[in-house]
């Protein structure tokens, strides 16, 4: 069993390398190694598995997997938060700041009497933000919804576009504004210039392209429970969730190119929104980092999953900031509104 172990440990700690390897590497050139780093939470629990078990055998065998993670700390503090700092308080902060993927509403609450759409809107209107970035919002409700948030949260001021699921809300003026991603319709990025007390401040709110995978992976799931349905069938679904896989993460690193261009050409300070649809082991995340640093990262603690739908371990939404803003603490809400998570920052700039 030892050797067994030993070997699966070994392909672990290569994987994991994979993982590190992973957003050095354009997804059109070798888009494997995209796949290896979404599942890098993953690798990281297995290998502290393999630390504990050897530890327990008193073997050595623990110093490889300990290694392993020693060499990458820099990756696993982009998934776990460790400020426990108790000065970092939120009573300094001069803005608030939320974004938050509501899946168009599309969640049924268990009690049928629970209205979600009024409960996002209570959430969104009762912890008032100075600004929020919102993704996939409802096009049915869209005018009823947006409303409600201006009216009840306060938001004299918000920008969207009849192409976009995408609207950033603020009580900041808006001294200017645009639509990036023009060809993309639902997903794609917007940007506000904002007044904040003199000093101008430009937030992105993002959601790049989706990798549309949920629907086949439920189908695939209740196919393998089936007995009757052939293996050819589930083959096909299987290669169906490849092939979008591989097609939306090379989609994801073109987008995250052409947005990441257009926030190089801005000098001031810069608030980034969104949904990435990318964890931190990616090549879209590795360069926004080049310019942008992550709230989670600085003023986070304890996991930083924000996806809540049936793939568990994701953390694919983010508000990261030039160096020249200050966060001060930075939260993840787990709320059952959505199959996202809401990520909250107190920031000083």
């Amino acid at each position: 069993m030892n050797t067994i172990f030993r070997w699966l440990n070994v392909l672990l700690v290569l994987l994991t390398i994979g993982a590190y390897i992973c957003p050095y590497i354009h997804p059109a050139t070798m888009w494997q190694f995209n796949f290896i780093g979404t599942g890098y939470s993953w690798l990281l629990l297995f290998n502290i598995f393999f630390i504990a078990y050897w530890s327990v055998c008193k073997k050595k065998n623990f110093i490889l997997s300990l290694l392993c993670l020693v060499a990458g700390w820099s990756h696993i503090t982009n998934f776990i938060g460790f400020n426990f700092n108790p000065a970092q308080t939120t009573t300094t902060a001069n803005l608030k700041i939320a974004t938050y993927n509501i899946n168009l509403l599309r969640y049924k609450h268990k009690d049928p009497k629970v209205d979600t759409a009024s409960e996002v809107v209570d959430f969104l209107c009762k912890n008032d933000f100075d600004i929020l970035c919102l993704q996939e919002l409802p096009k049915t409700t869209h005018m009823w919804f947006t409303d409600s948030i201006k009216r009840k949260g306060n938001f004299p001021y918000y920008f969207t576009t009849k192409k976009r699921t995408l609207t950033i809300f603020s009580k900041y003026p808006i001294e200017g504004s645009g639509d990036i991603l023009t060809e993309v319709y639902g997903n794609g990025a917007l940007y506000v210039d904002l007044n904040v007390n003199g000093e101008r401040i430009r937030v992105y709110n993002m959601h790049l392209h989706s990798s549309r995978v949920t629907r086949e992976i439920n189908q695939l799931v209740e196919h393998t429970k089936i007995r009757d349905i052939e293996e050819k069938r589930v083959w096909q679904d299987v290669r169906k969730v490849i092939s979008n896989i591989k097609n939306a993460s090379i989609e994801r690193a073109k987008q995250a190119e052409i947005l990441f261009n257009h926030l190089s050409e801005f000098s001031g300070k810069i608030i980034l929104c969104g949904d990435l649809n990318e964890t931190p082991q990616s090549y879209a995340y590795q360069l926004f980092s080049k310019k942008l640093k992550s709230a989670f990262k600085e003023g986070g603690l304890g996991l930083g999953t924000t996806f809540a739908g049936k793939i568990p371990g994701l953390k694919i939404d983010f508000i990261m900031t030039t160096s020249n803003i200050q966060v001060l603490k930075t939260e993840i809400k787990h709320l059952k509104h959505s199959d996202h998570y809401p990520m909250i920052s107190y920031i000083k700039y």
